[in-house]
């Protein structure tokens, strides 16, 4: 009886990832870490550079991989939930940089969940410089992470098809996110402690925005349909990219996420928007 448990294992197993090598589209992301203070959290033998699957879509659906493992066996172990090699293209504002391959690799750390090592070395045109606002406490990065997209036959580029641009809001724009936000998330702003940091505008007239208050030093980010329709989208996130990464029409958004309030989680992670904000993934992990 054991031995036919067993056996029946393996078979699931090895069909997991028969279907995710033959079914699925994975994004995957370019991490190059600060080694100075990467190496004061995490041991040596980390990979650095490396490229963390983090999303996949069947089904017509985008999922974040499976991060939570409960123990250190099941951690190691882990690389049974991910393809045994990918190869990718590598983006940056819609655009192929280039390609590359990975492979499969056996976590050391909780940190590591998710990774696959990179074969061969970086071309140069995959290091982009890194900008402050990626650089949260607890994921510095030496250069700016890259969104990949595994690769598919006849592909060019992925362009953002909703037309994404950053922007400043008029006076009466303005007037009308404050009175909005001020209506509908009461428990977050008052009357005068409003900043807004960052604004896009897409070529639908939607608005995606980054707010500070006076309390508070990391952003909150919300999206408008509309001056008068609201989603908050969370705190603590950074845009990475935006880009059509499934050529279904629509721009998908990656965010980078670092939990700033909990600190001592040590919670990092990526979170991908997409079908017009209704919709998210979120792959987060811990390095304890």
């Amino acid at each position: 009886m054991n031995s036919i448990r067993v056996l029946f294992c393996l078979i699931f197993l090895s069909c997991v990832q028969v279907a995710f090598a033959n079914d699925a589209t994975f994004i995957g992301i370019l991490e190059i870490f600060d080694k100075k203070d990467w190496l004061t959290q995490t041991p040596k033998d980390s990979l650095d550079p490396r490229v963390r699957i983090v999303f996949s879509k069947e089904n017509n659906q985008w999922h974040a991989m499976k991060s939570q493992f409960k123990t250190f066996e099941e951690l190691t172990a882990s690389p049974q939930y991910y393809p045994n090699e990918v190869a990718w293209y590598v983006t940056n504002k819609g655009k192929i940089l280039g390609t590359l391959s990975t492979v499969k690799y056996t976590p050391q750390w909780y940190s590591d969940v998710g990774i696959q090592q990179v074969i061969g070395s970086l071309t140069k045109n995959f290091l982009l410089p890194a900008e402050k606002q990626w650089r949260f406490p607890l994921l510095k990065m030496n250069y700016k992470p890259l969104v990949l997209v595994s690769q598919k036959k006849d592909v060019q580029d992925f362009q953002d098809t909703e037309g994404w641009v950053s922007g400043q809001l008029n006076t009466d724009e303005m007037n009308k996110i404050h009175i909005t936000l001020q209506k509908k998330m009461k428990s977050l702003f008052s009357q005068d402690n409003i900043k807004i940091v960052e604004s896009y505008y897409s070529k639908n007239h939607a608005l995606l925005i980054s707010v500070v208050t006076s309390s508070e030093s990391s952003p909150y980010w919300f999206y408008f349909e509309n001056p008068l329709s609201v989603q908050l989208l969370g705190q603590g996130i950074v845009p990475i990219e935006a880009a059509d990464f499934d050529h279904d029409g629509k721009t998908e958004w990656v965010f980078l996420y670092s939990d700033l309030k909990n600190p001592d989680a040590n919670s990092n992670g990526y979170v991908l928007f997409y079908d017009n904000f209704k919709k998210s993934a979120r792959f987060l992990w811990s390095s304890h």
